[in-house]
């Protein structure tokens, strides 16, 4: 009988060791897959994170010269260098012009630790039409309010240039100027006085047009506050000189609004986009891109700026300062005082529509910014 009870729990004993065998190889299995799959998941949100950092380096840095030469379906392998990321991450992006403004950016992403693991990001981008704003600044100077050209002064507009101008090199897309362009286009010709001996050459255009304004223009393609878009936000009086070290510009340094002076030096492809909020003063140097000043503008003697000029409130431009391009003022209250030079060219505006990096800065498609992503 006492046999027999110790033969049962023996084998009582050994099915409880089995049973607890079974239950710690279980739950080795379980753990191990646990492992494996959270190991899997790290490096899967490695490598998305790592698509994700190529779209927004690319965005970042966008590749100007060569997203604008591209061919319709034409793709342009990027490799952003501006981000370094942590452990194995890796990236890169492709570029793929879909039209004219729309381009689909590719960003892949890889991750070599804890497991190999492969991710896509993408999204649809388009670029700023320009068109509007070039549509701005149709003359030498467009004005709703009263302006004063002075003794001495000077209005130049512009004979039709030739069919071949290449105002942009490496810009097929950069907006030409088409046609002649007028000295002056105003809401009110009465509001225009014009000094005997001032200089001016070409038409005077009245229109109602003119009185549109144009910052609903420019908050429509470059958003509701401009200061965010803006490469520069400058105030008070500034002295625009370029700044480079050897052959790279540094576009962050004090005054400098580019080199039109040289367009072959470092600092002569940099047109920025400025933005006043209150008034500004150019005191001195020279400058080129596009300017805008939600107050007054005051460009002093032998101050000089090329490209595109929006002035909400009044323009003194002194005797001995020279602009270069197209300017519009949109003050229908005050008198603005011309008394230096305004000169229209077609050409530094195309070059400031085409080398504003603010400009060409991308954002997401409207109709669908991000795309599924493999």
């Amino acid at each position: 009988m006492a046999g027999r009870r110790e033969a049962s729990a023996l084998l009582a004993v050994i099915v409880a060791l089995v049973l607890i065998e079974a239950l710690v190889a279980g739950t080795l299995i379980i753990v191990t897959y646990e492992l494996a799959a959270a190991r899997a998941y790290r490096s899967s949100v490695h490598a998305r994170l790592a698509a994700e950092s190529a779209l927004a380096a690319t965005v970042h840095a966008w590749p100007l010269a060569d997203a604008a030469a591209l061919p319709m379906l034409g793709r342009l392998r990027v490799a952003p260098d501006s981000v370094v990321l942590p452990g194995t991450s890796r990236f890169d992006a492709e570029l793929e012009r879909i039209d004219a403004e729309t381009y689909l950016l590719r960003g892949n992403g890889t991750a070599a630790e804890p497991d190999t693991a492969f991710a896509v990001a993408a999204a649809l981008l388009r670029t700023l039409d320009r068109s509007p704003l070039r549509a701005l600044v149709g003359a030498a100077l467009t004005a709703v309010g009263a302006v004063s050209v002075e003794a001495g002064a000077a209005l130049h507009g512009e004979a039709a240039p030739p069919v071949s101008l290449d105002c942009v090199q490496g810009f097929p897309d950069a907006d030409r100027p088409i046609g002649a362009a007028p000295a002056a286009i105003v809401a009110d010709a009465d509001a225009l006085v014009v000094a005997a001996d001032a200089d001016i050459r070409g038409a005077t255009i009245t229109t109602p047009s003119a009185a549109e304004d144009p910052f609903s223009v420019l908050r429509t393609g470059l958003g509701p506050d401009l200061a965010i878009r803006a490469d520069r936000v400058e105030d008070g009086a500034v002295i625009a000189f370029p700044s480079a070290t050897g052959t790279s510009c540094d576009r962050d340094a004090d005054g400098n609004w580019g080199d039109p002076e040289q367009p072959v030096a470092p600092c002569g492809r940099y047109a920025p986009l400025i933005f006043a909020p209150g008034d500004l003063t150019l005191a001195a140097g020279a400058g080129q891109g596009i300017l805008i000043i939600a107050g007054d503008l005051t460009i002093m003697p032998a101050a000089r700026f090329a490209g595109v000029v929006i002035v909400a409130g009044a323009l003194d431009l002194q005797a001995g300062a020279t602009l270069e391009g197209g300017v519009r003022l949109a003050s229908a209250s005050g008198v603005s005082r011309i008394a230096g030079a305004i000169e229209y060219d077609g050409c530094s505006i195309a070059r400031a529509l085409a080398l504003a990096p603010a400009l060409a800065r991308p954002s997401l498609h409207p109709s669908r910014p991000r795309l599924p992503a493999w």
